[in-house]
């Protein structure tokens, strides 16, 4: 797979400490938000289209813990090595 822009971002974003969470609605829908630290420590939450976050679990960049009702997506080895490889 060769990633986007957004992808390589998101995954980049996981390597430095951010964490990325799938938050289930009433109805079952899914809402994917990278959370991030801002400058005074605050967390500061960014909802992301599902189709990016689909397709890096598809092919196996980050994993779900499994949790419910808000499960985290973990960055995999393979994730890691993307991340690395992405010029910053």
């Amino acid at each position: 797979m060769r990633l986007n822009e957004e992808q390589r971002r998101i995954l980049i974003a996981l390597q430095r400490g951010c964490y990325l969470k799938i938050h289930r609605t009433l109805d079952g829908a899914k809402v994917y938000r990278l959370y991030c630290s801002n400058n005074d420590g605050a967390p500061n939450a960014e909802e992301l289209p599902p189709a990016q976050i689909d397709a890096l679990e598809r092919h196996g960049y980050i994993q779900s813990n499994m949790k419910f009702p808000a499960a985290t997506l973990l960055l995999t080895e393979r994730g890691a090595q993307a991340a690395r490889a992405t010029p910053q």
